[in-house]
């Protein structure tokens, strides 16, 4: 609990600092949670309890989302600068820990439509990370350009994990989108790289599914594709369904061997909606464990 207060107040400080000077507040315009509560061993058991909020003041905004749990600590803890540049569009600088552009595969916090990580994410360890980022977005799609810390969640930087991350979104082509990512870094195992690409088709408005594969290059060799699609059958009621592949090749280093693990997981479920409510019951299957049933809810306040 301290060291998110203590990272999301820091942010704060600053941003009201900044906007202070020019003689405004920074104003809070987006609020909510995200819970996820699992039935297990016919008792049910919190997984996830994740409050967010979005400020503004001008070209300033910043945003933090937290993990509250037994252990709490900040998830993403950023300031955005917004800026239009010339030939290129609308940008931003962003400073702080955000989540790692490799996978465009969860929505922005309040828009989550799956309960778990995909299968495919265990391959990006750090899913949050402590970086600088450029964000740039004109007609033609959008480019992110990132710098890393490459230790994981919430680690210190030891000038030792630099890892670099490049991930584009075309704009929309017809029914089709197009992204795809690069990620190079050196862990304490020797060098990483990984390869993301996606594509997306919405053949009619209420419909939208998803083709992704994802390589690993690095003492974990590995590669995972995933399947999702939703069904918005209504402006209150949506069908979800995912299905999510990984199979990777560990190597033994003392006995020089090979672990091979090869998991399947699927997703099958709904959502439904009234006004800044949305609450999604899940059936999680995967192999070698028994089905469980996942409750998603979320809360999404906008103050625009």
């Amino acid at each position: 609990m301290k060291n998110a207060f203590m990272v999301i107040a820091v942010l704060l400080c600053a941003v009201t600092a900044t906007a202070t000077t020019v003689g405004e507040r920074l104003v809070v315009t987006q609020a909510g949670a995200y819970c996820q509560i699992q039935d297990a061993s016919q008792e049910f058991e919190l997984r996830r309890f994740r409050p967010f909020f979005t400020a503004n003041h001008d070209s300033l905004s910043v945003f933090a989302e937290a993990q509250v749990g037994k252990s709490t600590f900040p998830l993403q803890a950023y300031i955005d600068y917004r800026v239009t540049l010339p030939l290129i569009g609308r940008s931003k600088l962003r400073l702080g820990e955000f989540t790692n552009p490799m996978m465009y595969i969860e929505s922005p916090p309040g828009k989550k439509q799956f309960v778990t990580y995909a299968l495919t994410d265990y391959y990006v360890q750090n899913q949050y990370d402590i970086g600088v980022a450029l964000l740039l977005q004109n007609r033609l799609g959008s480019l992110q350009a990132c710098v890393i810390n490459g230790s994981g969640l919430n680690s210190p930087d030891d000038n030792k994990s630099r890892d670099l991350v490049f991930a584009v979104k075309t704009a929309t082509f017809g029914p089709l989108q197009f992204s795809g990512a690069y990620q190079s870094g050196c862990q304490p195992t020797g060098q990483r790289e990984l390869y993301f690409g996606k594509t997306t088709i919405t053949p009619v408005t209420w419909l939208t599914a998803e083709s992704a594969i994802l390589w690993r290059k690095d003492f974990q060799n590995g590669r995972g594709w995933l399947v999702t699609a939703v069904a918005d059958l209504t402006e209150a009621v949506a069908l979800t369904g995912r299905l999510t592949q990984r199979t990777q090749h560990a190597q033994w280093i003392m006995a020089q061997g090979q672990l091979v693990t090869d998991d399947i997981e699927g997703v099958v479920g709904a959502e439904f909606r009234q006004g800044a409510l949305r609450l999604q019951p899940n059936l999680v299957l995967q192999r070698h464990k028994s089905p469980a049933i996942v409750w998603a809810v979320q809360f999404d306040l906008s103050f625009l």
